[in-house]
């Protein structure tokens, strides 16, 4: 009777017991013989590495001591910022200065310049009225600049009789050595004493244009500074 009564074995339980057994890791049985299940003791090293941790107290000690060790290396930094600061206001305080001074040298080196120009002009105009009565004849044999044959010269130029007289101050060749005998004949420079009787002269020169004289061919020019001289040249 009471065999009867009892529940009936699941069918479906069943077979899933019997397609998934009972995995032997899951049961304590499967653990290896010998073995303790108890929790293990940590080894000694591990013990010593725990021990030499640091504490909170190492921390704080070490965050105290770089904050202080960053504070003097931010004072020594602000002190170099604040000496170069200083020394880049005194740069520009003495470059202020010498853009001045610059200045000021620059507008004294104009105003010299401009006296020097104006002083280099009026000695070339004493210059060329200390000459302004002299005549450069160009093309005169050598030893042919006595006073004598000059006044032939002058009034054969002038178609005037040789006979007729002619002052002059001095004559004189140029002044620079005497060059071989092939080389061209250096000017002779005469100082008339009438500055009139000069400006005839050149006046007939330039009518006449090529002249000729005893089958030479000379040229008469007034005689100017070689400053002059070089800003006609320049023109």
């Amino acid at each position: 009777m009471r065999q009867f009564l009892a529940a009936a074995p699941d069918p479906t339980s069943q077979a899933s017991s019997e397609a998934y057994p009972p995995s032997e890791a899951s049961t304590p049985h499967s653990l290896s013989p010998g073995r303790d299940d108890s929790r293990e003791t940590p080894p000694a090293d591990w013990l010593a590495l725990l021990r030499a941790l640091s504490t909170r107290a190492d921390l704080t000690q070490a965050t105290s001591a770089l904050q202080t060790s960053i504070r003097a290396d931010l004072q020594l930094m602000r002190a170099d910022i604040q000496g170069m600061a200083d020394c880049m206001a005194q740069i520009e305080a003495d470059h202020d200065s010498l853009t001045a001074a610059q200045a000021a040298q620059v507008a004294s080196h104009s105003k010299q310049t401009a006296q020097m120009q104006a002083m280099a002009r009026h000695i070339e105009d004493l210059d060329n009225r200390g000459r302004r009565q002299n005549l450069r004849i160009r093309g005169l044999q050598e030893g042919e600049d006595t006073p004598a044959q000059l006044k032939d010269t002058l009034n054969d130029l002038l178609s005037r009789p040789r006979e007729t007289p002619i002052e002059f101050v001095r004559a004189h060749r140029a002044l620079r050595l005497r060059g071989p005998p092939e080389a061209p004949p250096r000017d002779v420079i005469c100082c008339l004493e009438l500055y009139a009787l000069k400006e005839e002269i050149l006046h007939e020169a330039r009518n006449r244009g090529e002249i000729t004289h005893e089958g030479q061919h000379v040229k008469l020019y007034p005689d100017l500074c070689p400053t002059t001289l070089g800003y006609r040249i320049e023109r």
